[in-house]
């Protein structure tokens, strides 16, 4: 009977064991951030309704878009609104691919650091989110100088891009 009463406590500790989820995986370090975003070649940064309208009028001056020059039109990327645990954040966006962005954005392809140059000069923004293949990567303002010294470690240039703009296509 003992032997019955002691299987029967280990079966329960077993079962109470398997039924318990597992801990949330730690979130990245700003250094792991700042190592997968090294092997990004560029992000794509939508474009804000504003920008999309004075783009569309430099193209109607211009007459074609290979015409217009970043100086036809004042740049500025959406901002979206989340809200998370009652708390509404300004989120500034990213996709790693124009197969990630939805069908009809229009972004403008930057490189990482350029990004982030982007980020810290809009005061609305207070996290910028990277839509990645991978899963989303969420960066603080706080967390910007180490992710970029990470990027500096892995040899990544400080280099912008040149003005293209992409169309989402999920």
């Amino acid at each position: 009977m003992r032997g019955a009463a002691l299987a029967l406590v280990v079966l329960a500790a077993a079962l109470a064991a398997a039924c318990r989820k597992p801990a949330p995986p730690e979130p990245p370090t700003p250094e792991e951030i700042g190592a997968e975003l090294a092997t990004f070649p560029q992000l794509l940064v939508p474009l804000s309704t504003d920008t999309a309208k004075g783009l569309k009028r430099a193209i109607e001056l211009r007459g074609r878009l290979e015409n217009v020059t970043r100086d036809d039109f004042e740049q500025s990327y959406e901002v979206v609104s989340v809200n998370e645990g009652g708390v509404s954040l300004a989120v500034m966006l990213a996709y790693a691919g124009a197969w990630l962005a939805p069908s009809g954005t229009l972004s403008q392809a930057m490189s990482v650091p350029q990004f982030f140059h982007a980020f810290e000069a809009d005061a609305q923004a207070g996290v910028a989110v990277i839509v990645a293949p991978k899963g989303n990567i969420v960066i603080t303002r706080d967390q910007i100088p180490r992710v970029r010294a990470k990027l500096v470690d892995a040899g990544v240039s400080d280099r912008q891009l040149p003005f293209s703009l992409v169309r989402g296509s999920r």
